[in-house]
């Protein structure tokens, strides 16, 4: 989908109403499903979860409306194409990545591409005896660390969102509460993660702590 210069109000209108409306599809049909027994979690977290639809409905509302098209054009490109079954899964490998922060006091930030590697640490140790991945975030100053498993239909990661020049805990290390004023550079991290095919995912994030509504943290294997 190719919109016009923001100049051309009478062309981009059109646009915008489709690229609505490939949004609310995507709202449908990345739904999180119903899942089989939990990966712990804590309880602010799984109630961040639990608004996934909500938050994911209003950072969009707002990147529609006032995001420049480049910026929507990269969104639609990182949402597009349905996840495969966590069965069929197989995130393990060295990924480009990039974070999109969508609906925030910006309305859609695109950061540029970092390393991202995600490693096979046990084939079946995960709580419904699935494989647990360890993901890492290695350059860039946000960086995240931490597990991902299967919980039923779903692959859920769970880990600490961090500066470089933290080191970041354990996920079950974190307390209930975290004081906002330690947020900004380390804090709890996790989302939903969603494998399109070998070479795309992406990570969906509600409510993160800093700066938007929803984070999408886009993978891609080699230069593209």
């Amino acid at each position: 989908m190719t919109c016009s210069t923001p100049s051309d109000a009478a062309r981009q209108r059109p646009c915008r109403r489709a690229i609505a409306t490939v949004a609310l599809l995507i709202c449908t049909a990345l739904a999180p499903p119903v899942t089989a027994e939990p990966v712990p979690l804590r309880d602010e977290d799984r109630g961040r979860l639990a608004r996934y639809h909500d938050a994911l409905g209003r950072a969009l509302e707002r990147a529609l409306a006032k995001a420049a098209p480049a910026d929507l054009h990269d969104l639609t490109a990182a949402l597009a194409g349905a996840p495969q079954a966590p069965q069929r899964a197989d995130p393990a490998g060295d990924w480009q990545c990039r974070t999109l922060k969508v609906g925030g006091m910006l309305p859609l930030v695109v950061y540029g591409w970092f390393d991202c590697r995600v490693s096979l640490i046990d084939p079946t140790g995960g709580v419904n005896g699935g494989p647990v991945w360890l993901l890492e975030k290695l350059s860039g100053s946000q960086r995240t660390r931490g597990l991902i498993e299967s919980d039923g239909d779903q692959l859920i990661y769970r880990g600490a969102a961090y500066v470089a020049d933290r080191t970041p805990p354990d996920y079950e290390t974190f307390p209930e509460r975290i004081p906002p004023e330690d947020t900004a550079s380390l804090a709890p991290d996790i989302g939903v993660l969603q494998q399109v095919d070998a070479g795309r995912m992406r990570l969906m994030q509600p409510l993160p702590f800093v700066e938007s509504v929803f984070n999408v943290l886009e993978f891609r294997r080699g230069g593209g």
